[in-house]
């Protein structure tokens, strides 16, 4: 699956013991509260610093420490973590997994984590070990956030590198910035459809003896793993992980692990991607399509983009860009957001099909989604409900990448993709592209598609920045091959004084022109306070 730039003419991110219990089975947890004990509902209610009181169950503890002790807790309705409880030596051997305490203190927030502090406690009967809860599918989502504290698992993940204090690629730190040594924290990136995560196994919890200690400290770049832990929030999902186990893969379906399809099959597959990811479709189904690229090349940092799209219009952020646009129509906002002196720039389609470059992924035509004779498929299999799809560019395709895509010059590396999808909409959620050259693979693109996600709140900024601009008005129009049966005409009134841009299939072969005709070939220049119509015309 190719992915090539539109073409733009422009006109002017100390060891512990694990206190928790492996195998996850209900105690005698009680379904109702004490007089004078929340629920977990109006815990979470609660403003920040109010006192609050619960009732709650130990499921891991980190090592008791000068008189205090941090607990990791839960009910059958949500987690709450207790930090630095004081407590004597002799109370903490009897804070053990499964025990029932009552739990009196402050609500505090610290770096995004709900946490009660300043807490006192009384043991109270009742037991109860909580199940690890499956989370995997909300990593990347809001909704994740709302299984804060609570013991959660997450499958199929990637181990992504490192980089430490000597630049080298590593799986794991010491420490979050790989300063420390063996006994400290152990840090390690995940990723999963896409998206990149850090977790840890903090030593005051999970120390060097026990099992997910030694267990990080094997790890290898590119491992799948499967992690239970619980669910720590800083800055961001920061799991504090107490199991580590090499993924299964739970295949619940199999092209073979070992045997490849056939061409004709995986062709068959692509064809219903390609019909499935149409603009039409999608939107047949979702209110909205999100969709994100990175490149992972240090000169391409530039072209991380993000798009949000509805039914009527598709909104595009970067850093320090954004752009907006309606039919065939956009808005480009240059600068940021919320500086006065914000230019816009407008973009007006005139490719062939309106349809394509729907996310610059897929096209007008099927050979536009896959070029056959230049890309080959190579593999295919479905995993836990996805379609992993692989293909190879060859020497052209590869070459045409490096510079539609990456802006670099081609020296001799290949790419290859790996496009996941859902196995029974065919939808795509993600896809990798990876540049190999001399024995070397190297990830050097991310896209990743959601699906359903509320609107950005830069859509109303947008807005806001355009009705400052909307008084002095002009109106552009322009023509693609007039009087053919290819004639596209877009029109749209614009503030005066602004720059515009158009869209165009084979850009390096046009002529532009000031009269229908095409006989009056246009200057560089062009009155920006008066009503233009600008004819194109391709020369091939």
């Amino acid at each position: 699956m190719k992915k090539t730039h539109r073409v733009l003419i422009l006109l002017m991110l100390m060891a512990a013991v694990c206190l928790l219990a492996s195998c996850g089975t209900n105690g005698n947890v009680s379904d109702g509260k004490n007089e004078g004990v929340m629920t977990y509902e109006e815990y979470v209610a609660a403003e920040i610093d109010s006192d609050v009181t619960v009732e709650t169950y130990i499921q891991g503890a980190d090592s008791w420490w000068d008189g205090k002790i941090t607990l990791y807790t839960q009910d059958e309705d949500g987690g709450y973590f207790i930090y630095e409880m004081p407590c004597a030596e002799d109370e903490a051997e009897k804070l053990v997994p499964g025990t029932k305490i009552k739990v009196t203190g402050k609500k505090s927030e610290w770096e995004g984590e709900i946490e009660i502090t300043d807490a006192s406690f009384e043991i109270e009967e009742g037991s109860y070990i909580a199940e690890a809860k499956d989370v995997t599918d909300l990593l990347g989502k809001d909704a994740l956030i709302n299984s804060m504290n609570q013991f959660v698992m997450f499958k199929g993940l990637t181990v992504e590198a490192s980089t430490d204090t000597e630049g080298n690629e590593v799986a794991f730190l010491y420490k979050w910035d790989g300063t420390g040594e063996d006994g400290d924290d152990v840090y390690f990136n995940v990723s999963k459809d896409g998206k990149s995560y850090s977790f840890l196994v903090r030593s005051y919890l999970t120390g060097p003896d026990t099992d997910v200690y030694k267990a990080a400290k094997e790890l290898k770049i590119g491992d799948t793993i499967d992690c239970e832990g619980f669910l720590y929030w800083y800055e961001g999902v920061n799991p504090h992980i107490t199991s580590i186990s090499t993924s299964d893969g739970n295949v619940t379906e199999d092209f073979s692990e070992h045997e490849t399809p056939s061409t004709e099959e995986m062709k068959e597959i692509n064809h219903k991607i390609y019909v499935a990811n149409r603009r039409e479709e999608l939107l047949k189904n979702h209110k909205s399509i999100s969709y994100s690229f990175d490149y992972d090349c240090p000169k391409t940092d530039e072209t991380a983009h993000y798009y949000y799209i509805t039914a009527d219009y598709e909104y595009v952020e970067a850093d320090d860009w954004a752009e907006i646009s309606k039919d065939r129509m956009t808005y480009e906002l240059s600068g940021r957001l919320n500086a006065d002196d914000a230019s816009m720039t407008y973009k007006f389609n005139l490719a062939t099909d309106p349809e394509a470059d729907l996310y610059q992924y897929v096209y007008a035509t099927e050979d536009g989604w896959m070029d056959y004779e230049h890309d080959t498929l190579t593999d295919c299999y479905i995993q836990d409900g996805r379609i992993h799809l692989f293909s190879e560019m060859d020497e052209v395709a590869s070459e045409n990448y490096a510079f539609n895509n990456i802006r670099e010059e081609y020296n001799g590396q290949t790419y290859s993709q790996e496009t996941i999808v859902d196995a029974e909409t065919y939808e795509v959620l993600v896809d990798y592209v990876i540049r190999k050259k001399d024995g070397k693979q190297e990830r050097i693109a991310i896209h990743t598609m959601e699906y359903d996600i509320p609107e950005p709140a830069a859509c109303s900024i947008m807005r806001v920045a355009f009705e400052r601009k909307f008084e002095n008005m002009m109106t552009v129009t322009f023509v693609a091959d007039p009087d053919t049966e290819q004639e596209i005409e877009v029109s749209a009134k614009i503030p005066a004084n602004n720059q515009c841009e158009f869209i165009i299939d084979d850009p390096e072969n046009i002529a532009i022109f000031t009269d229908r005709e095409c006989t009056k070939q246009a200057t560089e220049h062009w009155d920006r306070m008066s009503d233009q119509t600008y004819y194109i015309k391709h020369t091939k």
